[in-house]
């Protein structure tokens, strides 16, 4: 699904796993499940539009990269030393 499409459907954007307005930690964890469980061969804990949206740098796939990409940009933004969104971090940083 392409981000034009997901945007319709999510409120917020790639990273933003659980919807809330915030890429953060949380969402670099449901990152993690979903390719622990993806290598498991086993069902995903979350699904659907949510687990698209864990595909944080739009590669196809979600896996360890997208988990870390959440949790450069979570550090960033803590540290002070970035003061963009999301889409800007990951465009910067893919």
């Amino acid at each position: 699904m392409n981000d034009s499409i997901l945007g319709k459907v999510l409120k917020n954007s790639f990273g933003d796993v659980d919807a809330n307005g915030a890429v953060e930690i949380a969402d670099a964890t449901s990152a993690l499940s979903i390719y622990a469980a993806n290598g498991a061969s086993v069902d995903p804990p979350v699904t659907g539009v949510n687990a698209q949206a864990a595909d944080a740098d739009q590669n196809g796939t979600v896996d360890i990269a997208d988990a870390t990409l959440v949790l450069g940009y979570y550090a960033a933004k803590g540290a002070n030393i970035f003061d963009g969104t999301f889409p800007e971090y990951a465009a910067q940083n893919k």
